[in-house]
């Protein structure tokens, strides 16, 4: 995977472009996208991440030139205008995703992977770790030969556990996950949703990180 940051604080390009390259993702870099022919960023990136706070042209600019190319090079904006009308603006331009400034690199990189997968039409059809086994299709799944009664939202929430075994999952990046950037949760809504996934499973599978989040360990 190849991703293009533009972004004028160095400090947060370079920390981004640490924790990418020790994941193996090839990491280009540049403070304004003034030297960017929109044409050229379709062509040699999957993925863009997009500050709109930049010298010289806006990346709201950049964006609406590059979507007029025609251009469905996957763009994640990041920034730090909390407005739910910047969020709407950047998604009506074109953008792909949202991530707001202080943000998870965890969670970044995550989000950046998905986009990359999306663009390349890989959609899984199951999901297995150890004898589980998910029909995401049909929001369905089983544990051996027996079928899990789980809700939606449960469901969904098993799914992001499965796809990030070896992560640790932070409570909020569950929530944006789960009801997006303007759904409200209640305090101990997660506790309950996992706490329905450990009896319908074994509480074998998804541990507590006191003090940050959840991990289902890798079966390997």
């Amino acid at each position: 995977m190849r991703v293009l940051i533009i972004e004028d604080d160095e400090v947060i390009a370079d920390a981004v472009g640490i924790r990418f390259r020790r994941d193996g993702v090839q990491l280009d870099h540049l403070v304004s996208c003034e030297d960017l022919s929109p044409s050229d960023a379709d062509a040699d990136f999957d993925v863009i991440v997009l500050d709109l706070g930049l010298p010289g042209a806006d990346g709201l600019d950049f964006l609406r030139a590059l979507r007029r190319t025609g251009s469905a090079v996957p763009v994640l904006v990041f920034t730090a205008r909390y407005a739910v009308t910047a969020r709407v603006e950047a998604l009506n331009l074109g953008a792909d995703d949202y991530l707001t400034k202080p943000f998870d690199m965890d969670e970044l990189m995550a989000r950046c992977r998905a986009l990359a997968r999306r663009r390349g039409g890989w959609t899984p059809s199951f999901l297995r770790h150890r004898d589980l086994t998910l029909d995401i299709a049909a929001n369905s799944g089983r544990i051996g030969d027996r079928p899990l009664r789980l809700k939606p939202k449960v469901f969904q929430l098993l799914q992001y556990f499965i796809e990030n075994r070896g992560r640790v999952l932070t409570k909020s990046m569950i929530e944006s996950q789960l009801y997006g950037w303007n759904g409200e949760v209640e305090s101990n809504t997660i506790e309950v949703f996992v706490s329905q996934i450990r009896r319908e499973i074994g509480s074998d599978y998804i541990k507590t990180i006191r003090g940050v989040g959840y991990l289902m360990a890798r079966d390997d």
